[in-house]
């Protein structure tokens, strides 16, 4: 089994009329709890999802690997005060895709 963050976990969603920026939505919880965060994921990622399908897994990611690729970290504290957004993703696909598979490439993996 791979036990790896897969690349897909850190590409950005594309822009939208509400978000016109390529953003990609995360929570900084390098100071919060085991069960913080997986209350946080429940209430805020599954609750929020059509499907209601449960977050299984996370990848965990230091904020200096993300600013090593030229991203930002926007804390936006919306919908939750640990929310942000990573981004300043460029247009090109296939340097978005090189960032993401980086990010994912030094993410850690913690299943539920």
């Amino acid at each position: 089994m791979n036990q790896r963050v897969k690349v897909q976990a850190f590409k950005p969603a594309n822009p939208t009329p509400q978000r016109p920026k390529r953003q990609l939505s995360v929570y900084r919880t390098a100071h919060c709890r085991e069960d913080e965060i997986w209350s946080i994921a429940d209430e805020y990622v599954t609750n929020r999802l059509p499907n209601k399908k449960p977050v299984l897994a996370r990848g965990e990611l230091k904020c200096k690997a993300v600013l090593e690729q030229d991203l930002v970290v926007d804390p936006d504290g919306d919908p939750h005060p640990l929310h942000s957004n990573i981004i300043n993703w460029p247009e090109d696909e296939a340097l978005r895709e090189a960032k993401a598979l980086e990010l994912s490439r030094k993410a850690q993996l913690h299943l539920r």
